[in-house]
């Protein structure tokens, strides 16, 4: 019947073909999310075991005296990304004393682009598992999943996505 049809068509959306969204909930996907343990890598000195990790390790002001105890903090393996995300956070630092780097609002997509280059250059397999998802566009979606490094049915910026689907580019080339 035409019903059946429509029914089936509004099950099997033409756009699932080409988007794959991401977050690290997600089933089949997760390993794109900065959440993703893979190889330990280094970035900046320290070594670090998620591409979150490092991230919020770059948010503390180098200049402030618990800057290098705070970085070490951030390469605790037995802390789990979204324990790490939370203690990179504003309450957490507004409770620690911690000072924001003044420029971080400007070069957070910058230094998110360069830590997951150094993640994937100590991951030639998750290079290869970005290689296979073609030419697909990559949505950082989900649960908890804000605007600017993701996207919501609203829309968004989709940073973390762009960045993955950059360095994806650059290793077709």
């Amino acid at each position: 019947s035409v019903e059946k049809t429509k029914t089936i068509q509004k099950l099997a959306k033409p756009e699932d073909e080409f988007v794959i969204k991401y977050y690290s909930g997600s089933k089949e996907w997760k390993w794109l999310s900065t959440f993703n343990v893979a190889n330990p890598f280094e970035y900046k000195g320290y070594t670090y075991p998620t591409v979150e990790h490092a991230f919020q390790s770059q948010k503390i002001d180098e200049s402030h005296p618990q800057a290098d105890k705070y970085h070490t903090m951030c390469t605790d393996k037995d802390i789990t990304p979204g324990k790490i995300k939370k203690l990179g956070g504003r309450e957490n630092f507004e409770k620690e004393g911690y000072t924001v780097r003044k420029d971080w609002n400007e070069t957070r997509v910058k230094i998110m682009k360069d830590i997951n280059k150094a993640y994937y250059e100590e991951n030639p397999e998750m290079v290869q598992k970005l290689l296979d998802t073609e030419d697909k566009s990559l949505e950082h979606s989900g649960f908890r999943i804000d605007t600017f490094w993701g996207m919501k049915k609203t829309g968004g910026n989709n940073h973390h996505g762009k960045i993955l689907m950059d360095i994806r580019k650059s290793y077709q080339d």
